[in-house]
């Protein structure tokens, strides 16, 4: 009877093993047909249909290559500059054919928290043709009260220009749709406004002058400036007299009794 009851423990022992092996075979090639994981983008926040998608709203998430949607975008240089075509949900991944890069709306344009304003410029108050969607600029005003001084400050820096006359797209002209432009002396621009600076440079465009003036859209640096009046402006022309240029390094080489200065050159 002992020597019955040690085969039965020893079946059963052996029987539990290759059910243990066939489970752990089981979640090896579980996993193995997932596949390893990668990183996708994933929204971080909920994005609604036809709005632009701005970096702070994705997040890069990391998946089995399984569970990555084809068209899944995977890198933030791949969303830069795009626009909901549909709702996306928070967590859900970034695909291709839910976002574009030409927008059909101006609103769509216009970050969070910011307002479109239109700004209209004679001839002389813009960078003329040069402006195009997409260009960082600088708003100066000049005012002139009356029986006192004139005076300019630079009202805004660093406004993202959304549109120029009746055009918004940035994109090469076959690949975007554009309305006729109508004929104009000047400009009619759109820009991107906090609410603050709305008020501020629809009070400035009713009360002076106002000139837009082109930055590079690398400088982001903002300046700590002072109003310039008739006064300060000829103050400013009272400058230090120029230094003169550094001399370069010279060898003095004499021949007989005259002198002659050989400029050494760098190599």
């Amino acid at each position: 009877m002992r020597n019955k009851n040690l085969i039965f423990a020893f079946v059963i022992s052996v029987i539990g093993a290759l059910l243990i092996y066939l489970y752990l075979s089981g979640k090896e090639k579980e996993v193995t047909a997932k596949g390893v994981s990668n990183k996708v983008l994933v929204a971080s926040k909920f994005i609604p249909a036809g709005a632009a998608v701005p970096a702070g709203s994705l997040k890069l998430g990391e998946l089995p290559e399984l569970y990555i949607q084809p068209g899944a975008l995977r890198k933030f240089e791949e969303a830069a500059g795009v626009i909901a075509l549909a709702n996306i949900a928070e967590g859900e991944q970034i695909l291709a054919n839910k976002v574009t890069r030409l927008a059909e709306n101006l609103s769509s344009l216009v970050p969070i928290g910011y307002r479109a304003v239109t700004l209209n410029l004679d001839a002389d108050s813009s960078a003329g043709d040069f402006l195009k969607p997409g260009d960082i600029v600088d708003l100066l005003a000049s005012f002139e009260e009356a029986g006192k001084a004139s005076y300019t400050a630079t009202l805004i820096q660093c406004v993202r220009v959304l549109a120029v006359n009746e055009s918004f797209s940035s994109v090469k002209k076959s690949e975007a749709v554009y309305f006729p432009v109508k004929a104009f002396s000047g400009n009619i621009i759109v820009l991107a406004l906090e609410p603050s600076d709305s008020e501020l440079l629809t009070f400035a465009e009713n009360k002076g002058r106002i000139k837009v003036v082109l930055r590079n859209p690398g400088d982001e640096k903002t300046a700590v400036l002072k109003t310039t009046n008739f006064g300060n402006a000829l103050r400013n022309q009272q400058r230090e007299a120029a230094k003169p240029a550094p001399e370069l390094p010279f060898l003095e080489v004499i021949r007989g009794t005259e002198g002659e200065k050989v400029i050494l050159k760098g190599r």
